[in-house]
């Protein structure tokens, strides 16, 4: 009979103060490039630019351009000159330390819904990295190459 009043009390404590699993999305952004101020551009593995389009009015006219993506040191995801990348709901997006993009409001997002690559939506997959970053490695095994011709 103890053990069923037991049990009944686990189960009201349980429904009473609630059980829910902790959040496990970082906040914290991916970490950028060392050495520079930012931002920096995201580029795919095979150095593919990712793009954003945005629809210009000239002329009486709409058309869309393509503009490239960086991430500046907080993490949020902006154009070159530094403006907020936003969704439909006029939250900012962020590039967290999983690879996940979140939105300001915490949302998890996916990257197709926002970004193109050659005017096509891009993969969800499809992984990213920096720009510097892959300049930065090139540079580092051109040095390599040239120090071992010596």
């Amino acid at each position: 009979m103890q053990n069923i009043r037991f049990v009944l009390i686990l189960i009201l404590a349980v429904i009473a103060f609630g059980c829910t699993p902790e959040n496990s999305i970082s906040t914290i952004s991916m970490s950028p490039p060392f050495g520079s101020e930012g931002p920096w551009q995201l580029i795919t593995y095979d150095e593919q630019r990712l793009e954003r389009e945005v629809v210009k009015f000239e002329n009486g006219e709409a058309f869309a351009i393509a503009k490239a993506v960086y991430m500046n040191r907080y993490g949020k995801i902006v154009f070159k000159d530094g403006s907020p990348i936003l969704t439909i709901d006029g939250d900012e997006l962020y590039w967290n330390d999983q690879g996940l993009f979140l939105t300001s409001s915490g949302h998890i997002t996916k990257k197709s819904r926002y970004f193109s690559i050659d005017g096509k939506p891009v993969s969800d997959s499809i992984p990213l990295m920096f720009r510097d970053t892959l300049l930065q490695a090139k540079a580092d095994l051109a040095s390599q190459k040239a120090g071992a011709n010596k």
